[in-house]
């Protein structure tokens, strides 16, 4: 079995040694136990407790408990650093030994020098994904085959490794993201007697600091989150990540010879991700369809990209995020609705409004006629209803959902609103939006259904509201963060998981 800095996100395994707390010795105090990874749950099974903690431990699982930080040394020589660890289960017995286990939240296989998420000791984060390789189409290994005699040529282009590395400029005062290719040739351990020889190529990211200042984990977390969620929208569908290497400051080791030499310090980081990490998409850079938007696409334009979304997270996460979250994790209809509609509200509110609202003029006659108003409600309504009645004549209208839905479709290329809802007229795209605001009006209240003639109760159709207006929801992220729109709706349109959004008709 390999070490656990060698293993990946989406496997299973694990890591037997001698676990213990931070402020104790090892040698003394330690205790065996195994450490059992899965992508949907972390587990320390001890063979006994730690010292001193016999009656604290089974007293606090009657209470809240405290989470710990814990220790490890593995049976292959690796440092362990175990985080918000909670006992889960304790047993006693007499005759006997006691056993405990504890639930860990995350955990580094390498170090025990991260001690805190806030601990500024990082130099860079090196991370990959699932899809990456499609996404990346980095293509450094060429086949020529001949069909004459039979034989095939692998040539490797080792220029193009030792070369490839793309450094995306975006516009954060200190965080440097570059895409990057290294490659190993792995051989058999009897490679003398058998041709077994891999050749394994690695396409990654790097985070780092454009300043050369140390990053914490939070630093590097939030960061990878953020990237990760951009390349969810370009690719269309939900990624997890397969590893996350960090890499400390080197380290000056002493050998037995008292050499000393400079020793690389990095460690992987392990954690559990919300939704299916097994599943396999076939998704390629070849396969039309298979992804949204692809690489090369965005090529000329990805460093405007990555800024614009970075710059734009504190809006932007607020659209993305429930859109994002129903890619991993199954939700009824009616939610689904509700927040692509709450998204949509949301982007006009944000992205429109603030156009709209810097070009209009001011209505003097207005501004005179709420200030009549507003002096008559101080002096004729009684105290308990007066701040109530100022606070609506001061209120700003940000327009209804109905206005909103009117704008965002108006704006949205007609073309790609006639593949979803064919050729409508005026009335009919009324009629849609009416649809939409009655049906959401509908859910989130849940009154008497007669108020609501034209909300939508049949699956089908509701499924089908859903896929339209995510298209409709794609689209203007996208194109909110440089994408351009003529791309977008070209793969829109292509997208495989959207296809059922263009080829199922509502009555409008």
């Amino acid at each position: 079995m390999d070490k656990a800095r060698k293993r990946l996100m989406n496997e299973s395994f694990d890591i037997h040694g001698i676990w213990y707390l931070p402020e104790q010795n090892m040698e003394q105090d330690g205790v065996e136990g195994i450490l059992k990874y899965s992508p949907d749950k972390i587990v320390l099974d001890l063979i006994g407790t730690f010292t001193g903690e016999d009656d604290e431990v089974f007293f606090s699982m009657q209470q809240t408990p405290e989470k710990k930080i814990i220790y490890g040394f593995s049976n292959y020589g690796e440092k362990i650093t175990l985080f918000d660890c909670y006992p889960s289960n304790a047993k006693m017995s007499a005759p006997g030994f006691d056993t405990i286990s504890y639930s860990v939240n995350w955990f580094f296989a390498g170090t025990q020098q991260i001690t805190s998420n806030s601990e500024k000791i990082i130099e860079s984060c090196t991370f990959s994904l699932t899809y990456l390789d499609a996404w990346l189409d980095l293509r450094v290994i060429e086949i020529t085959t001949n069909r004459e005699n039979g034989s095939a040529t692998i040539s490797i282009d080792l220029e193009k490794i030792l070369t490839q590395k793309k450094c995306i400029e975006i516009k954060n005062p200190d965080i440097s993201i570059s895409e990057e290719l290294n490659r190993h040739i792995e051989f058999p351990k009897d490679y003398y007697s058998e041709e077994a020889t891999r050749i394994v190529i690695h396409r990654f990211y790097r985070l780092s600091s454009k300043t050369g200042n140390l990053l914490s984990y939070d630093d590097c977390f939030e960061n990878l989150h953020i990237l990760r969620r951009l390349l969810v929208m370009l690719t269309g569908g939900p990624l997890h990540f397969l590893y996350i290497d960090l890499h400390l400051p080197n380290e000056t080791i002493r050998s037995f010879d008292e050499s000393e030499h400079e020793y690389k310090h990095c460690c992987r980081a392990f954690f559990t991700q919300v939704g299916n990490i097994s599943d396999i998409q076939k998704i390629s850079p070849h396969k039309p369809g298979s992804m949204l938007i692809y690489r090369k696409d965005i090529f000329d334009s990805i460093e405007n990209i990555f800024s614009n979304w970075f710059l734009q997270q504190a809006k932007l996460s607020e659209i993305v995020n429930p859109y994002i979250s129903g890619l991993y994790l199954p939700a009824y209809q009616e939610t689904k609705f509700l927040n692509t509609v709450r998204c949509l509200e949301t982007y006009h509110r944000y992205f429109f409004d603030v156009a709209i609202k810097e070009t209009q003029i001011v209505d003097m006659e207005y501004e005179e006629d709420k200030i009549i108003l507003l002096s008559f409600a101080a002096e004729n309504i009684s105290d308990d209803n007066k701040q109530e009645f100022i606070d609506r004549i001061n209120y700003e209208d940000e327009g209804s959902l109905q206005k909103c839905l009117k704008a965002l479709i108006k704006q949205t290329p007609a073309s790609l609103i006639e593949k979803l809802f064919g050729q409508l007229n005026s009335k009919q795209k009324s009629k849609v939006v009416l649809t939409i605001v009655q049906t959401r009006n509908y859910y989130t209240h849940r009154d008497n259904q007669d108020k609501y003639p034209f909300a939508v109760d049949d699956r089908n159709t509701l499924d089908s509201y859903i896929k339209k207006l995510n298209v409709i929801l794609q689209f203007w992220i996208l194109k909110c963060v440089g994408v351009d729109s003529t791309i977008i709706e070209k793969r829109l349109s292509e997208y495989r998981k959207n296809y059922s959004a263009f080829s199922s008709k509502i009555d409008c």
